[in-house]
């Protein structure tokens, strides 16, 4: 079977990504959002693999600009097939913060009502013509007798005009766990689709997800 750890890692990371790095990334980046300003993205996901039936979600996150520094957020996936009589599956709830400007930020994670929780640290920096963040983080299973596990990522983005590439790899220990490639365009100031396919190593699904990212 599976190991337990790694099932919680792959739902914080891959279903609640929202949360994390600017759609369609899962990779942190430092930013955060405005003071009293708001972010909300929406995604649809297919996740599978070529020996189980294909899952179709959607996932919806607000966040919140709290301080000039700070913002908290709450994410959540809807089942949509195959059915179950849950559809709303749990919330997560994600806080970051900024410490120190243009270089690195800090963020913590928790599926409200359990007992794991995700603490990661964020580094970008643009290295012209991409804009590069890198991930160390650490995945609290809450059971002390579950070992806890390493966690790392790093994402690219390139950006041309109103469109952008961005990709990534992430991972658990000393093994890579997934990556990801996808396409944004930016509708607007305030208003940006994209999409991605990613490729699970190991036992981790493979994911085409396409959303939308606005503020106001």
């Amino acid at each position: 079977m599976f190991p337990r750890k790694y099932l919680i890692f792959g739902k914080i990371l891959f279903v609640s990504t929202a949360l994390f790095g600017a759609y369609p990334l899962t990779t942190d980046d430092i930013g955060t959002v405005d003071i009293n300003k708001f972010e909300v993205e929406t995604s649809y996901d297919n996740c599978g693999n070529n020996n189980e039936l294909w899952d179709r979600s959607c996932a919806f996150s607000l966040k919140h600009g709290v301080t000039e520094k700070m913002d908290i957020g709450l994410s959540f996936p809807i089942k949509l097939c195959p059915c179950e009589n849950e559809r709303v599956g749990a919330a997560v709830l994600g806080l970051k913060f900024l410490l120190f400007k243009n270089i690195a930020a800090f963020s913590f994670s928790n599926e409200l009502g359990g007992k794991e929780y995700f603490l990661n640290g964020i580094i970008s920096k643009e290295l012209s013509p991409v804009i590069a963040h890198v991930n160390a983080g650490y995945l609290a299973t809450g059971d002390e007798t579950l070992k806890g596990a390493m966690t790392h990522g790093c994402g690219l983005e390139y950006p041309i005009g109103r469109f952008g590439l961005v990709g990534e790899i992430v991972g658990e220990e000393m093994g890579l766990r997934n990556w990801l490639a996808g396409v944004r365009y930016r509708i607007d100031d305030y208003i940006l689709i994209g999409g991605a396919v990613s490729d699970g190593l190991g036992d981790v699904n493979d994911r085409v997800t396409v959303g939308l990212h606005t503020e106001f």
